[in-house]
Protein backbone atom coordinates (compact mmCIF):
# COMPACT_ATOMS: atom_id res chain seq x y z
CA UNK A 1 0.00 0.00 0.00
CA UNK A 2 1.61 3.44 -1.46
CA UNK A 3 1.29 6.69 0.33
CA UNK A 4 3.22 10.41 -0.20
CA UNK A 5 2.79 9.37 -4.00
CA UNK A 6 5.03 12.86 -5.32
CA UNK A 7 4.76 12.66 -9.42
CA UNK A 8 3.85 9.21 -9.35
CA UNK A 9 0.44 6.56 -9.83
CA UNK A 10 -0.28 3.87 -8.05
CA UNK A 11 -2.11 0.82 -9.10
CA UNK A 12 -1.79 -1.93 -6.72
CA UNK A 13 1.57 -3.17 -5.99
CA UNK A 14 2.76 -0.84 -8.92
CA UNK A 15 4.41 2.57 -8.59
CA UNK A 16 5.60 4.54 -11.97
CA UNK A 17 6.75 8.33 -12.41
CA UNK A 18 4.21 9.79 -14.88
CA UNK A 19 5.48 13.71 -14.28
CA UNK A 20 8.11 15.90 -13.60
CA UNK A 21 11.55 16.15 -14.70
CA UNK A 22 13.50 13.60 -16.81
CA UNK A 23 16.57 13.47 -15.54
CA UNK A 24 15.50 14.90 -11.52
CA UNK A 25 15.10 12.39 -8.10
CA UNK A 26 11.72 14.63 -7.96
CA UNK A 27 9.07 11.41 -7.75
CA UNK A 28 8.56 8.90 -5.82
CA UNK A 29 6.46 7.24 -2.72
CA UNK A 30 6.77 4.68 0.40
CA UNK A 31 5.29 1.85 2.01
CA UNK A 32 2.76 2.09 4.51
CA UNK A 33 3.67 -1.53 6.55
CA UNK A 34 6.45 -1.26 8.83
CA UNK A 35 9.38 -3.62 8.29
CA UNK A 36 11.24 -4.94 11.33
CA UNK A 37 13.04 -8.07 12.69
CA UNK A 38 12.15 -10.45 10.43
CA UNK A 39 10.33 -8.49 7.76
CA UNK A 40 11.29 -8.01 4.30
CA UNK A 41 10.41 -6.57 1.08
CA UNK A 42 10.29 -8.31 -2.87
CA UNK A 43 10.26 -6.03 -5.98
CA UNK A 44 11.15 -5.82 -9.51
CA UNK A 45 11.75 -2.50 -11.61
CA UNK A 46 11.61 -1.46 -14.97
CA UNK A 47 14.59 -1.84 -17.36
CA UNK A 48 16.07 1.24 -18.79
CA UNK A 49 15.26 4.02 -16.28
CA UNK A 50 16.94 6.07 -12.86
CA UNK A 51 15.34 4.73 -10.02
CA UNK A 52 16.29 3.85 -6.32
CA UNK A 53 14.80 1.67 -4.02
CA UNK A 54 14.74 0.26 -0.77
CA UNK A 55 13.91 0.70 2.68
CA UNK A 56 14.49 3.75 5.18
CA UNK A 57 13.59 5.46 8.14
CA UNK A 58 11.85 8.81 6.40
CA UNK A 59 7.86 8.42 6.05
CA UNK A 60 7.28 11.60 4.69
CA UNK A 61 6.76 12.81 1.26
CA UNK A 62 10.87 13.94 0.60
CA UNK A 63 11.71 12.28 -2.53
CA UNK A 64 15.73 12.12 -1.20
CA UNK A 65 17.79 9.55 -3.17
CA UNK A 66 19.60 9.16 -0.50
CA UNK A 67 17.70 6.35 1.33
CA UNK A 68 19.02 3.62 4.15
CA UNK A 69 18.91 0.64 2.72
CA UNK A 70 18.58 0.62 -1.21
CA UNK A 71 18.99 -0.72 -4.94
CA UNK A 72 20.28 2.19 -7.35
CA UNK A 73 19.08 1.09 -10.82
CA UNK A 74 21.14 2.50 -13.93
CA UNK A 75 19.22 2.61 -17.62
CA UNK A 76 22.49 0.73 -18.89
CA UNK A 77 21.03 -2.63 -16.52
CA UNK A 78 23.09 -1.94 -13.85
CA UNK A 79 22.68 -1.94 -10.20
CA UNK A 80 24.51 -0.57 -6.83
CA UNK A 81 23.62 -1.04 -3.43
CA UNK A 82 23.28 2.70 -1.56
CA UNK A 83 23.26 3.22 2.13
CA UNK A 84 22.26 6.90 2.12
CA UNK A 85 23.95 7.25 -1.17
CA UNK A 86 27.10 5.64 0.12
CA UNK A 87 28.30 2.86 -2.53
CA UNK A 88 28.85 -0.43 -1.21
CA UNK A 89 28.44 -2.84 -4.25
CA UNK A 90 27.19 -3.40 -7.81
CA UNK A 91 26.13 -5.56 -10.22
CA UNK A 92 23.92 -6.15 -13.72
CA UNK A 93 20.46 -7.09 -13.98
CA UNK A 94 17.59 -7.50 -16.59
CA UNK A 95 13.87 -6.43 -15.98
CA UNK A 96 12.95 -9.98 -15.32
CA UNK A 97 15.44 -10.23 -11.99
CA UNK A 98 13.55 -10.11 -8.50
CA UNK A 99 15.22 -7.94 -5.80
CA UNK A 100 14.59 -8.31 -1.88
CA UNK A 101 15.76 -6.66 1.44
CA UNK A 102 14.93 -8.23 4.44
CA UNK A 103 16.00 -7.44 8.17
CA UNK A 104 17.08 -10.26 10.38
CA UNK A 105 17.77 -9.02 13.60
CA UNK A 106 19.33 -5.41 13.30
CA UNK A 107 21.16 -6.62 9.73
CA UNK A 108 19.82 -5.58 6.86
CA UNK A 109 20.52 -8.28 4.06
CA UNK A 110 20.36 -7.65 0.19
CA UNK A 111 19.13 -10.48 -1.95
CA UNK A 112 19.10 -10.59 -5.97
CA UNK A 113 16.82 -13.83 -7.15
CA UNK A 114 16.92 -14.96 -3.74
CA UNK A 115 20.81 -15.19 -3.52
CA UNK A 116 22.48 -13.10 -0.87
CA UNK A 117 24.71 -9.94 -2.57
CA UNK A 118 25.63 -8.10 0.71
CA UNK A 119 25.05 -7.74 4.43
CA UNK A 120 24.81 -4.03 5.55
CA UNK A 121 27.46 -2.85 8.67
CA UNK A 122 25.22 -0.44 9.67
CA UNK A 123 22.62 -1.97 11.90
CA UNK A 124 18.72 -0.66 11.60
CA UNK A 125 17.49 0.59 15.29
CA UNK A 126 13.91 1.14 14.09
CA UNK A 127 10.94 0.17 11.90
CA UNK A 128 11.55 0.97 8.21
CA UNK A 129 9.25 1.35 5.34
CA UNK A 130 9.57 0.82 1.60
CA UNK A 131 10.94 3.82 0.38
CA UNK A 132 11.52 5.28 -3.71
CA UNK A 133 13.00 8.00 -5.51
CA UNK A 134 12.15 8.10 -9.12
CA UNK A 135 14.31 10.17 -11.60
CA UNK A 136 13.62 9.20 -14.88
CA UNK A 137 9.52 9.39 -16.96
CA UNK A 138 7.87 5.77 -16.79
CA UNK A 139 10.75 4.52 -13.88
CA UNK A 140 8.46 1.96 -12.04
CA UNK A 141 9.16 -0.23 -9.45
CA UNK A 142 6.11 -3.56 -10.00
CA UNK A 143 5.21 -6.93 -7.98
CA UNK A 144 6.34 -5.10 -4.61
CA UNK A 145 5.53 -8.12 -1.56
CA UNK A 146 6.57 -7.16 1.77
CA UNK A 147 5.72 -10.27 3.62
CA UNK A 148 4.85 -10.08 7.07
CA UNK A 149 7.43 -11.28 9.88
CA UNK A 150 6.88 -15.11 10.71
CA UNK A 151 4.86 -15.96 13.71
CA UNK A 152 5.98 -16.37 16.94
CA UNK A 153 7.95 -19.44 18.01
CA UNK A 154 5.63 -21.82 20.10
CA UNK A 155 8.93 -22.87 22.29
CA UNK A 156 8.17 -20.98 25.18
CA UNK A 157 10.80 -18.56 26.14
CA UNK A 158 13.94 -18.59 28.27
CA UNK A 159 12.15 -18.42 31.62
CA UNK A 160 13.37 -15.15 33.90
CA UNK A 161 15.23 -16.68 37.07
CA UNK A 162 16.44 -14.78 40.56
CA UNK A 163 20.01 -13.55 40.17
CA UNK A 164 22.94 -15.88 42.75
CA UNK A 165 25.68 -13.61 44.04
CA UNK A 166 28.74 -14.62 44.11
CA UNK A 167 32.68 -12.45 44.57
CA UNK A 168 30.55 -10.33 47.48
CA UNK A 169 32.55 -7.29 48.21
CA UNK A 170 31.53 -4.97 51.34
CA UNK A 171 27.90 -6.00 50.38
CA UNK A 172 25.15 -8.24 51.60
CA UNK A 173 23.16 -10.44 49.44
CA UNK A 174 19.47 -11.08 50.42
CA UNK A 175 17.76 -13.36 47.55
CA UNK A 176 18.10 -11.29 44.22
CA UNK A 177 18.66 -7.80 46.22
CA UNK A 178 22.29 -6.46 46.65
CA UNK A 179 23.20 -3.83 49.01
CA UNK A 180 26.57 -1.69 49.87
CA UNK A 181 26.62 -1.99 53.52
CA UNK A 182 30.38 -0.64 54.24
CA UNK A 183 33.63 0.61 52.95
CA UNK A 184 33.78 4.21 51.33
CA UNK A 185 30.94 6.34 51.23
CA UNK A 186 32.06 8.00 47.76
CA UNK A 187 34.70 5.20 46.45
CA UNK A 188 33.55 2.28 44.20
CA UNK A 189 34.80 -0.22 46.47
CA UNK A 190 31.60 -2.87 46.74
CA UNK A 191 29.56 -4.59 44.86
CA UNK A 192 29.27 -8.86 43.33
CA UNK A 193 29.07 -10.25 40.16
CA UNK A 194 26.24 -13.07 39.14
CA UNK A 195 26.88 -17.29 39.20
CA UNK A 196 24.79 -16.98 36.27
CA UNK A 197 26.18 -16.05 32.82
CA UNK A 198 24.46 -14.24 30.20
CA UNK A 199 24.98 -15.51 26.33
CA UNK A 200 22.84 -14.37 22.90
CA UNK A 201 19.14 -14.27 23.73
CA UNK A 202 19.44 -13.76 27.64
CA UNK A 203 19.64 -10.52 29.26
CA UNK A 204 19.38 -8.80 33.13
CA UNK A 205 16.43 -6.58 34.35
CA UNK A 206 16.75 -5.14 37.72
CA UNK A 207 15.57 -2.07 40.14
CA UNK A 208 18.01 0.60 41.63
CA UNK A 209 17.68 2.73 44.78
CA UNK A 210 16.75 6.33 43.94
CA UNK A 211 19.99 8.91 45.72
CA UNK A 212 22.36 6.51 45.41
CA UNK A 213 25.85 6.63 43.06
CA UNK A 214 26.26 3.02 41.60
CA UNK A 215 26.79 1.19 38.50
CA UNK A 216 25.05 -1.88 37.10
CA UNK A 217 24.92 -4.17 34.02
CA UNK A 218 27.20 -6.82 32.12
CA UNK A 219 30.60 -7.15 31.83
CA UNK A 220 33.23 -10.57 31.58
CA UNK A 221 35.11 -9.76 34.17
CA UNK A 222 34.30 -12.78 37.07
CA UNK A 223 36.64 -11.93 39.45
CA UNK A 224 35.71 -9.37 43.08
CA UNK A 225 37.10 -6.49 41.32
CA UNK A 226 34.49 -3.63 41.58
CA UNK A 227 36.02 -1.60 39.28
CA UNK A 228 32.92 0.55 37.63
CA UNK A 229 34.65 0.27 34.03
CA UNK A 230 31.96 -2.79 33.27
CA UNK A 231 32.03 -3.33 29.30
CA UNK A 232 28.38 -3.04 29.09
CA UNK A 233 26.71 -0.67 31.94
CA UNK A 234 24.01 1.41 33.18
CA UNK A 235 25.66 4.21 35.51
CA UNK A 236 23.59 5.85 38.39
CA UNK A 237 23.78 8.91 40.19
CA UNK A 238 22.34 10.38 43.37
CA UNK A 239 20.42 13.23 41.86
CA UNK A 240 17.98 11.01 39.92
CA UNK A 241 19.80 10.58 36.11
CA UNK A 242 21.54 7.74 35.05
CA UNK A 243 24.39 7.24 32.01
CA UNK A 244 24.96 4.35 29.70
CA UNK A 245 28.76 3.63 29.50
CA UNK A 246 30.90 1.02 27.80
CA UNK A 247 34.09 0.56 29.79
CA UNK A 248 33.56 3.65 31.32
CA UNK A 249 32.90 5.55 28.23
CA UNK A 250 29.77 7.57 28.18
CA UNK A 251 26.81 6.58 25.41
CA UNK A 252 24.20 8.35 26.28
CA UNK A 253 21.94 9.62 29.75
CA UNK A 254 18.34 10.49 31.31
CA UNK A 255 16.75 10.25 33.97
CA UNK A 256 14.90 7.52 36.10
CA UNK A 257 12.27 7.14 39.28
CA UNK A 258 12.90 4.25 42.06
CA UNK A 259 10.05 2.42 40.29
CA UNK A 260 11.76 2.29 36.97
CA UNK A 261 13.05 -1.27 35.34
CA UNK A 262 16.10 -1.10 33.85
CA UNK A 263 17.81 -4.24 31.19
CA UNK A 264 20.94 -4.39 29.52
CA UNK A 265 19.73 -7.93 26.46
CA UNK A 266 22.42 -9.55 24.14
CA UNK A 267 20.29 -9.83 21.10
CA UNK A 268 23.05 -12.23 18.81
CA UNK A 269 26.14 -10.04 19.09
CA UNK A 270 24.41 -6.90 20.00
CA UNK A 271 23.67 -5.35 23.50
CA UNK A 272 21.04 -3.25 24.01
CA UNK A 273 19.76 -1.15 26.74
CA UNK A 274 15.94 -0.92 27.94
CA UNK A 275 14.43 1.18 30.32
CA UNK A 276 10.41 0.19 31.56
CA UNK A 277 10.56 -2.15 28.12
CA UNK A 278 11.36 0.66 25.80
CA UNK A 279 14.76 0.99 23.82
CA UNK A 280 17.37 3.90 25.32
CA UNK A 281 20.49 2.83 23.47
CA UNK A 282 21.84 -0.14 21.26
CA UNK A 283 25.35 -0.45 21.71
CA UNK A 284 27.59 -0.61 18.67
CA UNK A 285 30.23 -2.98 20.58
CA UNK A 286 29.53 -6.68 19.44
CA UNK A 287 29.79 -9.11 21.91
CA UNK A 288 31.99 -11.81 22.04
CA UNK A 289 31.77 -14.14 25.07
CA UNK A 290 29.82 -15.10 27.51
CA UNK A 291 29.30 -12.22 30.18
CA UNK A 292 27.93 -11.78 33.76
CA UNK A 293 26.27 -9.12 35.63
CA UNK A 294 28.53 -7.19 37.28
CA UNK A 295 28.22 -4.40 39.96
CA UNK A 296 30.10 -1.62 41.69
CA UNK A 297 28.56 0.54 44.20
CA UNK A 298 29.93 3.62 45.47
CA UNK A 299 27.63 5.21 48.01
CA UNK A 300 26.32 3.13 51.32
CA UNK A 301 23.05 2.11 51.06
CA UNK A 302 23.19 1.78 47.34
CA UNK A 303 20.69 -1.27 46.30
CA UNK A 304 20.10 -3.09 43.27
CA UNK A 305 16.73 -5.02 43.78
CA UNK A 306 14.18 -7.35 41.77
CA UNK A 307 17.62 -8.91 39.55
CA UNK A 308 16.46 -11.48 37.09
CA UNK A 309 18.50 -13.43 34.54
CA UNK A 310 17.30 -15.54 31.58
Amino acid sequence: MWTSLVKAVATGATLQKTTGCGECFDSGAIGTQPVSDGGSVTFQVSAGHRLIAGLGADTSASTSYAIDYAFSFWPGGTWEIREKNAYKKEGMFAATDTFSIAVVGTAVKYYKNGALLYTSGVAATGPLVFDTSLSSLGATVQNLTAPAPPPPSTTPAPSSTDVAWTSIVKAAAAGSTLQKTSGCGGCFDAGAVSQQQIAAGGSVSFTVSPAHRQIVGLGRDTTASTSYAIDYAFSFWGNGSFEIRESNVYRTEGAYAATDVFKVAVDGAVVKYYKNDVVVYTSTVAVSGALVVDTSMSSIGATVSNVLVK
